[in-house]
Order: C-alpha cells, then structure tokens, then sequence
C-alpha cells in the first residue's frame, strides 16, 4: 500500500493483486474500476495500481449519473435510429448513383478486339478467300435444295 497523500486515506494507491480494504477502487492505465466486498479481498484486474474512490463521493454522483443516464437514453436511442436510417439512405443513394455512372460512362476496350480473335483471322488472305469461297458454294447449294423442296 503505497499512500498517495500520507494525510489523505481515501485517495491511497493499491497494488494489484493484493488484499485491499472494502471500497470502490479505479484504475486509469487501463481504464479499470473495481469493487472490493470483503475486507482484505485482493483487487484482480489488469492495472497494476488502483486508487480507491471515498465513498460520499460515490453515494453523491452515482445516483446524479444514473439520473443523467435516464434523461440521456431517449436521446440516445433516437440519435441511433436516426444514424442508422441516415446510413441506409446514403447507401441508396450511392447505389442510385454508381448504377447511373454505369450507363453514362464509355467502356472503351482496347484490348477486347485482340481477347476476341476471330478463328482463321491469322491465315493468309489467300487462304481467307478459298475458304469463303468453299462456304458460299456450300451455302448456295443448300439454298438450291431448299429451293427445289
């Protein structure tokens, strides 16, 4: 028990893990607060030093907080709903208008025409015209059966 103040029993500096009187007991490096029942029970909790809260001031602003929790909390609540629908809206929104960029914007691609080869476009041009001229006679006949049918 290291004493913060040697005149000063309420604001006294307790170690961890060690017996501590009844009281409420604060820690600011991490944030801690903890509650001894039992005389000489140890604080456990991970700071390593707390520092115990005198007790009038405890029954002075517990309930002063409680009241301000009360009086808050509708305020709160609205304040998350309306987060929430302000969220959803925006979102909409954000959609709405990427949808909207989707059709207004070119989608130029270069590189499509050279992904999409066309099959025989790399063979020399004389073959190209022997084998369109084969497909037009193949055509054709088939044009002349269906004629005749």
């Amino acid at each position: 028990m290291n004493a913060a103040r040697h005149g000063d029993e309420a604001m006294k500096t307790y170690d961890a893990q060690k017996p501590a009187p009844y009281g409420l007991y604060y820690a600011t490096n991490p944030i801690d607060v903890r509650f001894v029942g039992t005389e000489g029970e140890a604080l456990d909790g991970p700071a390593k030093t707390y520092k115990r809260l005198p007790m009038l001031a405890v029954a002075v602003a517990g309930p002063i907080l409680g009241g301000v929790f009360v009086f808050a909390f509708p305020a709160i609540v609205l304040l998350g709903v309306l987060g929430a629908v302000v969220k959803m809206a925006v979102s909409k929104l954000g959609r709405t208008a990427d949808e909207a960029a989707q059709v207004a914007t070119l989608r130029w691609a270069p590189g499509a025409s050279y992904l999409n080869k066309v099959e025989g476009a790399d063979k020399p041009a004389e073959q190209r015209d022997e084998a369109l001229a084969d497909l037009d006679k193949e055509v054709q006949a088939r044009r002349d059966d269906e004629n005749q049918a």
